[in-house]
């Protein structure tokens, strides 16, 4: 779940109807980040404005969305080498949040993009446990996945 909240290369695939065509994955930039944490920068989009994603390590992960003005912040809780808790939180300004309809639309939204992203994360770690995987070159896209891996190794 960090490796694939910190890039958006796989935006071009896996959110291909719904983040790809707001923040094209091939278009993202991470080079603001440090050794313990992503900074991954989105372009800006002329209506939903830009999208932040913030990772720091282990487990703290933001998506901020200035235009919007909120925040989801994602609550993990290891329960197992391959198994997470997530409870996902909205951060939105009192004004947004007494919308109920346009809450229900984020958070509808928001459910579609996970169920996404949790089809793509179980097939990775159904190929992982193959005695025959091995990790293969990341694209300059996936700089988030290095810095992540650069940590759990000094770890």
């Amino acid at each position: 779940m960090v490796e694939n909240f910190g890039e958006s290369y796989h935006h071009i695939g896996t959110h291909a109807g719904t983040l790809q065509p707001l923040w094209p994955g091939g278009q993202t930039d991470a080079s603001a980040s440090g050794p313990g944490w992503i900074d991954l920068r989105h372009p800006d989009h002329p209506e939903a404005g830009t999208l932040g994603v913030y990772v720091v390590f282990p487990l703290f992960l933001l998506a901020v969305t200035p235009a919007q003005g909120s925040t989801v912040w994602y609550h993990l809780t290891p329960l197992g080498p391959e198994r997470i808790q997530l409870e996902i939180v909205g951060l939105y300004p009192p004004e947004a949040a007494a919308d109920a309809d346009a809450m229900a639309r984020d958070q509808a939204t928001l459910f579609a993009i996970h169920q996404e992203d949790m089809a793509a994360c179980e097939r990775v770690q159904a190929g992982l446990r193959s005695p025959d995987a091995i990790l293969g070159p990341l694209s300059p896209l996936e700089a988030g996945v290095a810095r992540f891996r650069e940590w759990v190794a000094a770890s």
